[in-house]
């Protein structure tokens, strides 16, 4: 959904067809039948007002999704690789190193 003479938004992403058929490329009409109901039912939620319903469902999807990720394997296998390989302290130490990391960029990113 671009914007003539301007920069698309940053959800622009979010309302382009494209991006839904790419997400949804299902091989089998039972699983597009799910899909289906699966969002008429969050819409149904959303329309009743049980905003924190769809939310969580999809929250659980979100993090259902990260499993999938090339992030998520290269996490994986820093762990195994790496962290298991330390001495249990030198181990802990590091994932409190990352944990701080991640809870100060969350901090900046809330904060802006």
């Amino acid at each position: 959904m671009a914007r003539t003479g301007k920069q698309p938004r940053d959800s622009d992403w979010l309302f382009l067809d494209e991006t839904w058929l790419d997400v949804l490329k299902i091989g089998n009409e039972g699983q597009a039948e799910r899909v289906m109901r699966l969002f008429h039912r969050l819409v149904k939620e959303l329309e009743k007002g049980s905003k924190s319903t769809v939310v969580t469902s999809l929250e659980n999807a979100k993090r259902l999704a990260f499993c999938s990720s090339e992030f998520h394997r290269f996490c994986w296998r820093f762990y195994r690789d790496v962290v298991l390989e330390l001495p249990e302290a030198e181990a802990n130490e590091l994932v409190s190193e990352i944990t701080e990391i991640m809870r100060q960029r969350a901090r900046l990113r809330w904060n802006a």
